[in-house]
């Protein structure tokens, strides 16, 4: 019998070690989510657990009228995503110089379009 460790993605035990044999390959699959790797291997490969996780293992919510609710595995999941989410700096998918040529090209692109029609020239 194969180890899997938790999905990494929802946080469910119920994983079918050859969720992918239907197809081509045949790597595992959450069957809870359809969380998927290529192998077994790179399934059970994860970081070390980020303090957060650990947080959020400890979580529970009280009510102001007395109570408290204790979060399931999936809104654990959903909790910790959003945290470090909101821990993470924020992450450019350009550069600000791409940002700039991008900016600058658009520009010359509208002037260019501008002056074939005969538009005055504005802010030059």
């Amino acid at each position: 019998m194969t180890h899997l460790i938790p999905c990494p993605f929802c946080r469910s035990t119920n994983i079918d070690p050859e969720g992918w044999a239907s197809t081509d390959r045949a790597g595992p699959a959450c069957d809870d989510c359809a969380g998927t790797a290529d192998t077994v291997e790179l399934w059970n490969t994860r970081p070390a657990p980020h303090p957060v996780h650990a947080y959020v293992e400890g979580y529970e919510f009280r009510f102001d009228g007395g109570g408290a609710y204790t979060p399931n595995d999936r809104d654990k999941a959903m909790l910790e995503d959003a945290i470090e989410g909101y821990l993470s700096p924020p992450r450019l998918s350009k550069s600000l110089e791409e940002i700039n040529k991008v900016f600058i090209d658009a520009t010359q692109d509208a002037q260019a379009e501008a002056d074939q029609i005969g538009l005055p020239r504005v802010g030059v």
